[in-house]
């Protein structure tokens, strides 16, 4: 019985190791390429893709005007969108968005809503 038990713990954690050790080696360098998405109701797209776009088209922006915040994208096939936030919360999530960062807002008569600002290096950074 206590040889059983051990058995058990020692199987549990040599699983558990490798599930570790396996995802740790999934994850790394792991890259995501963002298109523009911009719709009456939702802003999505990476600023560094948008920019590193073979087409002429996609365009992703975060302008601070210092009272409030608007961010415009466009998509390949020309659709486009904006809003504008005087969200405090929101105004410095877009404020520390980098040159390659993700960026979401939904948009709601023209206010940004559940804005979302993601710096990771999943993102690909911006061709020299």
């Amino acid at each position: 019985m206590i040889r059983s038990s051990v058995f058990k713990k020692l199987s549990a954690l040599t699983f558990l190791s490798c599930a570790i050790i396996t995802s740790g080696h999934a994850v790394a360098g792991s890259k995501v390429t963002q298109t523009v998405t911009a719709n009456p109701t939702y802003i999505f797209g990476n600023l560094a893709d948008a920019r590193n776009s073979a087409d002429t088209m996609q365009m992703l922006e975060i302008l601070d005007y210092g009272t409030y915040v608007y961010i415009s994208g466009v998509m390949i096939s020309g659709s486009m969108a904006g809003c504008m936030t005087t969200n405090a919360v929101a105004m410095e999530q877009l404020r520390n968005a980098r040159s390659d960062s993700q960026v979401r807002a939904n948009i709601s008569s023209g206010t940004c809503n559940n804005v979302y600002v993601a710096n990771s290096s999943r993102h690909a950074p911006k061709n020299p």
